[in-house]
Protein backbone atom coordinates (compact mmCIF):
# COMPACT_ATOMS: atom_id res chain seq x y z
CA UNK A 1 0.00 0.00 0.00
CA UNK A 2 3.10 2.58 0.95
CA UNK A 3 4.78 1.89 -2.54
CA UNK A 4 1.23 2.60 -4.07
CA UNK A 5 1.44 6.17 -2.06
CA UNK A 6 4.54 7.04 -3.36
CA UNK A 7 4.31 5.74 -6.93
CA UNK A 8 0.94 8.17 -7.35
CA UNK A 9 2.70 10.69 -5.70
CA UNK A 10 5.77 10.73 -8.01
CA UNK A 11 3.32 10.23 -10.88
CA UNK A 12 1.66 13.75 -9.96
CA UNK A 13 5.16 15.34 -9.40
CA UNK A 14 5.80 14.47 -13.26
CA UNK A 15 2.11 15.54 -14.44
CA UNK A 16 2.22 18.65 -12.32
CA UNK A 17 6.14 19.03 -13.84
CA UNK A 18 5.50 18.10 -17.12
CA UNK A 19 2.56 20.62 -17.82
CA UNK A 20 3.78 23.61 -15.57
CA UNK A 21 1.99 25.65 -12.76
CA UNK A 22 2.50 28.77 -14.21
CA UNK A 23 -0.28 29.96 -17.69
CA UNK A 24 2.29 33.02 -18.51
CA UNK A 25 0.55 35.60 -20.63
CA UNK A 26 0.74 39.70 -20.81
CA UNK A 27 -0.79 42.22 -22.85
CA UNK A 28 0.59 45.83 -24.33
CA UNK A 29 -1.88 49.02 -24.40
CA UNK A 30 -1.63 48.24 -27.93
CA UNK A 31 0.30 46.13 -30.62
CA UNK A 32 1.02 49.01 -32.83
CA UNK A 33 3.18 52.20 -31.39
CA UNK A 34 5.75 55.01 -32.53
CA UNK A 35 9.37 55.57 -31.86
CA UNK A 36 9.71 57.17 -28.39
CA UNK A 37 6.23 56.34 -27.49
CA UNK A 38 6.24 54.42 -24.04
CA UNK A 39 5.23 51.16 -24.00
CA UNK A 40 3.03 49.71 -21.43
CA UNK A 41 3.19 46.07 -20.28
CA UNK A 42 0.74 44.05 -18.09
CA UNK A 43 1.80 40.68 -16.69
CA UNK A 44 -1.62 38.53 -17.17
CA UNK A 45 0.09 35.17 -15.47
CA UNK A 46 -1.52 32.87 -13.31
CA UNK A 47 -0.70 29.97 -11.62
CA UNK A 48 -2.55 26.90 -11.98
CA UNK A 49 -2.23 25.83 -8.02
CA UNK A 50 -2.77 29.85 -6.82
CA UNK A 51 0.72 29.59 -6.22
CA UNK A 52 2.32 33.21 -5.71
CA UNK A 53 4.72 34.25 -9.04
CA UNK A 54 8.14 35.14 -7.46
CA UNK A 55 10.24 36.27 -10.93
CA UNK A 56 9.48 38.24 -14.30
CA UNK A 57 12.08 38.61 -16.65
CA UNK A 58 11.07 40.68 -20.19
CA UNK A 59 12.96 40.48 -23.21
CA UNK A 60 12.04 43.43 -25.53
CA UNK A 61 13.27 41.85 -28.46
CA UNK A 62 15.92 45.44 -28.75
CA UNK A 63 18.43 44.13 -26.22
CA UNK A 64 16.48 45.74 -23.82
CA UNK A 65 15.20 43.64 -20.76
CA UNK A 66 13.30 44.25 -17.07
CA UNK A 67 12.51 42.32 -14.38
CA UNK A 68 9.55 44.56 -13.18
CA UNK A 69 6.15 42.74 -13.08
CA UNK A 70 4.53 45.65 -15.43
CA UNK A 71 7.11 47.67 -17.20
CA UNK A 72 7.25 50.31 -19.66
CA UNK A 73 9.76 50.10 -22.51
CA UNK A 74 10.32 53.13 -25.55
CA UNK A 75 11.42 51.80 -28.87
CA UNK A 76 14.09 54.15 -30.65
CA UNK A 77 13.78 52.06 -34.01
CA UNK A 78 11.20 51.31 -36.45
CA UNK A 79 10.05 47.41 -36.83
CA UNK A 80 8.65 44.64 -36.09
CA UNK A 81 9.55 43.13 -32.30
CA UNK A 82 9.02 39.97 -30.82
CA UNK A 83 8.34 40.35 -26.79
CA UNK A 84 8.90 37.51 -24.32
CA UNK A 85 7.87 37.46 -21.24
CA UNK A 86 9.45 34.35 -18.78
CA UNK A 87 7.31 34.22 -15.14
CA UNK A 88 8.52 31.81 -12.73
CA UNK A 89 8.34 30.64 -9.11
CA UNK A 90 9.24 27.11 -7.61
CA UNK A 91 7.60 24.91 -10.42
CA UNK A 92 9.78 26.29 -12.75
CA UNK A 93 10.21 28.92 -15.68
CA UNK A 94 7.43 29.34 -18.25
CA UNK A 95 7.62 31.78 -21.09
CA UNK A 96 5.30 33.55 -24.09
CA UNK A 97 5.88 35.56 -27.00
CA UNK A 98 3.91 38.16 -28.67
CA UNK A 99 4.64 40.70 -31.11
CA UNK A 100 4.52 44.30 -31.40
CA UNK A 101 4.98 47.09 -34.44
CA UNK A 102 6.49 49.84 -33.97
CA UNK A 103 6.53 52.95 -36.73
CA UNK A 104 7.67 56.13 -37.54
CA UNK A 105 5.96 58.88 -36.40
CA UNK A 106 3.84 60.04 -39.46
CA UNK A 107 4.50 63.44 -41.16
CA UNK A 108 0.55 65.03 -42.49
CA UNK A 109 0.14 67.32 -45.30
CA UNK A 110 -2.78 67.76 -47.89
CA UNK A 111 -3.53 69.89 -50.98
CA UNK A 112 -6.35 71.16 -52.55
CA UNK A 113 -8.26 72.42 -55.43
CA UNK A 114 -11.59 73.81 -56.78
CA UNK A 115 -14.55 71.85 -57.12
CA UNK A 116 -15.05 71.58 -61.18
CA UNK A 117 -18.57 73.21 -61.05
CA UNK A 118 -19.89 76.49 -59.48
CA UNK A 119 -21.56 78.02 -57.74
CA UNK A 120 -20.24 76.74 -54.29
CA UNK A 121 -17.95 77.24 -51.78
CA UNK A 122 -16.28 73.79 -52.31
CA UNK A 123 -12.99 72.55 -52.38
CA UNK A 124 -11.82 69.41 -52.97
CA UNK A 125 -8.87 67.87 -50.54
CA UNK A 126 -5.97 65.57 -51.00
CA UNK A 127 -4.55 64.07 -47.64
CA UNK A 128 -0.86 62.33 -47.21
CA UNK A 129 1.26 61.08 -45.54
CA UNK A 130 5.13 62.14 -47.00
CA UNK A 131 6.95 59.32 -44.68
CA UNK A 132 4.40 56.35 -45.10
CA UNK A 133 5.13 53.19 -44.62
CA UNK A 134 3.43 50.02 -45.76
CA UNK A 135 1.26 49.94 -42.47
CA UNK A 136 -2.49 50.96 -42.17
CA UNK A 137 -3.20 54.90 -41.55
CA UNK A 138 -6.12 56.36 -39.75
CA UNK A 139 -7.37 59.43 -41.54
CA UNK A 140 -9.68 62.25 -40.34
CA UNK A 141 -10.55 65.53 -41.06
CA UNK A 142 -11.55 68.90 -39.19
CA UNK A 143 -13.31 71.76 -41.38
CA UNK A 144 -13.86 74.69 -39.00
CA UNK A 145 -14.63 72.86 -36.59
CA UNK A 146 -16.96 70.02 -38.19
CA UNK A 147 -14.81 66.74 -37.62
CA UNK A 148 -17.67 64.14 -37.96
CA UNK A 149 -16.84 63.58 -42.28
CA UNK A 150 -14.94 61.80 -43.87
CA UNK A 151 -13.36 59.35 -41.24
CA UNK A 152 -10.52 57.13 -42.63
CA UNK A 153 -10.69 58.73 -45.86
CA UNK A 154 -7.76 60.48 -47.22
CA UNK A 155 -9.63 62.26 -50.04
CA UNK A 156 -12.49 64.87 -49.00
CA UNK A 157 -14.79 67.54 -50.49
CA UNK A 158 -16.23 70.43 -48.15
CA UNK A 159 -18.67 73.10 -49.04
CA UNK A 160 -18.04 76.22 -46.73
CA UNK A 161 -21.02 78.01 -45.75
CA UNK A 162 -19.65 81.83 -46.42
CA UNK A 163 -16.50 83.08 -48.38
CA UNK A 164 -13.39 83.94 -45.97
CA UNK A 165 -10.38 82.09 -44.23
CA UNK A 166 -11.34 78.93 -42.91
CA UNK A 167 -8.94 76.33 -40.64
CA UNK A 168 -8.73 72.81 -42.22
CA UNK A 169 -6.71 70.02 -40.75
CA UNK A 170 -5.80 66.31 -41.99
CA UNK A 171 -5.11 64.38 -38.76
CA UNK A 172 -3.04 60.84 -39.61
CA UNK A 173 -2.73 58.46 -36.84
CA UNK A 174 -0.13 55.49 -37.46
CA UNK A 175 -0.60 53.81 -33.68
CA UNK A 176 -1.84 54.52 -29.79
CA UNK A 177 -0.73 58.38 -29.06
CA UNK A 178 0.91 58.17 -32.57
CA UNK A 179 -0.98 61.13 -34.52
CA UNK A 180 0.45 63.99 -37.04
CA UNK A 181 -1.96 67.25 -38.12
CA UNK A 182 -1.34 69.43 -41.22
CA UNK A 183 -3.31 72.72 -40.89
CA UNK A 184 -3.84 75.51 -42.77
CA UNK A 185 -6.29 78.51 -43.33
CA UNK A 186 -7.85 78.48 -46.57
CA UNK A 187 -9.26 81.93 -48.40
CA UNK A 188 -12.10 80.73 -49.83
CA UNK A 189 -13.93 83.56 -52.28
CA UNK A 190 -16.61 83.56 -54.16
CA UNK A 191 -15.84 82.83 -57.95
CA UNK A 192 -18.34 84.45 -59.97
CA UNK A 193 -18.17 83.45 -63.83
CA UNK A 194 -18.95 86.74 -65.37
CA UNK A 195 -19.56 86.26 -69.49
CA UNK A 196 -18.91 89.36 -71.90
CA UNK A 197 -21.45 88.85 -74.14
CA UNK A 198 -25.12 87.64 -74.28
CA UNK A 199 -27.72 87.90 -77.44
CA UNK A 200 -31.10 87.91 -75.48
CA UNK A 201 -32.74 86.51 -79.13
CA UNK A 202 -35.14 84.39 -77.54
CA UNK A 203 -33.38 81.21 -78.79
CA UNK A 204 -32.75 79.60 -75.64
CA UNK A 205 -29.11 80.79 -75.91
CA UNK A 206 -27.01 82.96 -73.85
CA UNK A 207 -29.98 84.82 -73.82
CA UNK A 208 -29.59 86.77 -70.54
CA UNK A 209 -26.43 88.29 -68.78
CA UNK A 210 -26.18 86.34 -65.87
CA UNK A 211 -23.39 84.31 -63.59
CA UNK A 212 -23.40 81.94 -61.44
CA UNK A 213 -23.20 82.34 -57.51
CA UNK A 214 -22.70 80.16 -54.57
CA UNK A 215 -26.72 81.12 -53.98
CA UNK A 216 -25.82 82.51 -50.42
CA UNK A 217 -24.27 86.09 -51.21
CA UNK A 218 -26.31 89.04 -52.15
CA UNK A 219 -25.20 90.90 -54.91
CA UNK A 220 -26.24 94.22 -56.15
CA UNK A 221 -25.90 94.34 -60.23
CA UNK A 222 -26.10 97.54 -62.01
CA UNK A 223 -26.08 98.27 -65.71
CA UNK A 224 -24.18 101.64 -67.25
CA UNK A 225 -25.05 102.94 -70.68
CA UNK A 226 -22.00 104.67 -72.30
CA UNK A 227 -22.64 107.88 -71.20
CA UNK A 228 -22.42 106.41 -67.70
CA UNK A 229 -26.37 106.39 -67.19
CA UNK A 230 -28.03 103.58 -65.05
CA UNK A 231 -30.30 101.85 -66.99
CA UNK A 232 -30.50 98.80 -64.71
CA UNK A 233 -30.15 97.59 -61.52
CA UNK A 234 -30.93 94.57 -59.47
CA UNK A 235 -30.10 93.23 -55.91
CA UNK A 236 -30.33 89.28 -55.89
CA UNK A 237 -28.10 86.45 -55.00
CA UNK A 238 -28.26 85.34 -58.56
CA UNK A 239 -28.32 88.56 -60.39
CA UNK A 240 -28.94 88.76 -64.16
CA UNK A 241 -29.80 91.47 -66.87
CA UNK A 242 -32.27 90.16 -69.88
CA UNK A 243 -31.15 93.38 -71.90
CA UNK A 244 -34.27 95.22 -70.62
CA UNK A 245 -34.34 98.48 -68.61
CA UNK A 246 -35.17 98.97 -65.18
CA UNK A 247 -38.36 100.49 -66.66
CA UNK A 248 -38.81 97.91 -69.05
CA UNK A 249 -37.65 99.13 -72.28
CA UNK A 250 -35.54 97.46 -74.53
CA UNK A 251 -32.28 98.54 -74.84
CA UNK A 252 -30.05 98.62 -78.23
CA UNK A 253 -27.34 96.52 -78.63
CA UNK A 254 -23.97 98.08 -77.95
CA UNK A 255 -21.61 97.57 -74.91
CA UNK A 256 -22.53 98.13 -71.62
CA UNK A 257 -20.70 98.65 -68.24
CA UNK A 258 -21.53 96.35 -65.37
CA UNK A 259 -20.30 96.60 -61.76
CA UNK A 260 -20.98 93.99 -59.35
CA UNK A 261 -20.80 94.82 -55.23
CA UNK A 262 -21.63 92.38 -52.28
CA UNK A 263 -24.85 93.78 -50.93
CA UNK A 264 -23.93 91.78 -47.54
CA UNK A 265 -21.03 93.26 -46.32
CA UNK A 266 -18.47 90.66 -48.13
CA UNK A 267 -16.75 92.51 -49.82
CA UNK A 268 -16.74 91.59 -53.48
CA UNK A 269 -16.44 94.32 -55.77
CA UNK A 270 -16.40 94.24 -59.58
CA UNK A 271 -16.66 96.18 -63.12
CA UNK A 272 -15.85 94.73 -66.59
CA UNK A 273 -17.58 95.61 -69.98
CA UNK A 274 -20.81 93.26 -71.52
CA UNK A 275 -21.88 93.51 -74.81
CA UNK A 276 -25.34 93.07 -75.91
CA UNK A 277 -26.27 91.71 -79.57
Amino acid sequence: MSRLLIIFIVFVSVVIRGYGQIITDFKMDSTVHCTGNLVQFTDLSSDIFSQPITGWLWDFGDASVSTDQNPSHAYTTAGVYPVKLTASNGSGNYSKTKSITIRNWPEADFTYTGASEKPFFMLIFYGKVINADAYTYHYSWNFAGDSQLFKNKDTAFYVFPNEGQHQVSFIVEAGLNCTDTATYTIEVRDSLDIPNVFSPNGDGMNDMFEFRTNGVNIYELTIYNRWGAIVYTITSKRPFWDGYSSAGVKMPPGSYFYSVKSADGSGYDKAGVVVLR
